[in-house]
């Protein structure tokens, strides 16, 4: 009963069907129209039945390709300067430290960058920046790697963090992840290319 329904509405062209997406290709019925043959040319454009028996209608399909999204590529070069007492740690950091913070990221397709924070006691932590985003007012870096500061007993995890804040000159630079927050007062160029 239901597909003696489909099938003479489908012949009076009264019904469209929508495919779902399929590899990054959606295809869709445009009008449905009976012909005698499998395959013919219609305006220049294909119609193709998918039971190319007599009296079966056939379908006008066409292919569209969605438009990638833009690459978004970007450069991003930062360096800053705090203190113990920008610098949230547990335990604390010692007192009357100079804090410094550089780092650089580019995305030509995929993220990839370094950052660099050191004290004037001599102590480094170096990472891996792996993803990121900017709109050239803003930006957010982000990595796996070890934590600047210890958890409560005493272990560097490795764990996710950012280098977060705004673009330009003598702005506050923000690094986090799960056992520290330092921030930094310094310069952020931001470049969309």
């Amino acid at each position: 009963m239901c597909w003696h329904w489909l099938r003479r509405h489908l012949r009076k062209g009264l019904i469209e069907l929508e495919f779902s997406k399929h590899s990054s290709i959606f295809l869709f019925f445009v009008s449905v129209q009976e012909y005698k043959f499998g395959k013919v040319e219609q305006n220049g454009q294909n119609v193709i039945c998918t039971h190319p028996d007599n009296n079966v209608p056939c379908s006008q399909q066409r292919v569209i390709t969605p438009t990638p999204p833009p690459t978004n590529s970007f450069t991003i070069t930062g360096s800053g300067t705090g203190s113990s007492a920008s610098f949230v740690c547990n335990p604390p950091v010692p007192p009357n430290l100079t804090i410094s913070i550089d780092f650089s990221a580019q995305r030509d397709g995929t993220v990839s960058g370094t950052y660099t924070i050191s004290t004037s006691s001599c102590f480094v932590c170096q990472g891996e920046i792996t993803d990121g985003t900017t709109d050239g007012n803003t930006y957010t870096l982000s990595g796996v790697n070890l934590a600047v500061c210890q958890d409560n007993q005493g272990n560097l995890p490795v764990a996710p963090m950012t280098i977060s804040g705004d673009c330009g000159d003598r702005i506050t630079i923000t690094y986090r992840d799960p056992n520290t927050v330092g921030t930094f007062t310094g310069n952020v160029q931001c470049t969309l290319t």
